[in-house]
């Protein structure tokens, strides 16, 4: 929930959306399925603060990776990922993710996904490094396979992606 919003304009996490913030529904939708939701990028009164990693600007990979590293520590063998830019999701997408457990991401939507926190410290050296900031480049490179099968997934990038969503 970090991002700059520069498409959006407005704080797009705060953005209201059915009568919530698009950050509750993807903690509405998280909560369903996890034992611990942490919140990357942002405050939440409700939730834990995950700092990215290595550092700020790096985007949604910054994110994962720090949550990754927090899951990690606390002891969980995975975490499941979801931006809060994607308030309407299929059914059965977040239930199909944890299925595997060598890890997988959303084809249409790579910032949703499962990902083993053992990764989570290669991942942080990798962006230190320099490396790729796409999560799907990242992904392959770890050679998570993309979960298919879910078809296209609506991103909220501007304001008017709201009401294209709304119905």
């Amino acid at each position: 929930a970090g991002g700059q919003s520069r498409r959006f304009g407005p704080d797009k996490a705060a953005a209201s959306f059915r009568g919530r913030t698009l950050l509750d529904f993807s903690i509405m939708a998280l909560r369903r399925h996890c034992d611990l939701v942490l919140v990357s990028g942002r405050y939440h009164p409700a939730y834990p603060l995950t700092a990215d990693r290595p550092g700020r600007g790096f985007g949604p990979l910054g994110g994962l990776a720090g949550a990754m590293q927090r899951a990690d520590a606390l002891g969980f063998s995975h975490l499941l990922s979801l931006p809060c830019d994607t308030p309407v999701l299929p059914d059965g997408l977040l239930a199909g993710l944890l299925l595997h457990i060598e890890g997988t991401y959303a084809a249409a939507c790579p910032v949703i996904g499962f990902w083993p926190t053992r990764l989570g410290g290669g991942l942080e050296r990798h962006l230190a490094e320099g490396g790729n900031k796409a999560v799907r480049s990242w992904a392959e490179s770890e050679n998570i396979v993309p979960l298919t099968g879910f078809g296209n997934i609506p991103n909220i990038n501007r304001v008017s992606d709201l009401a294209s969503v709304a119905g």
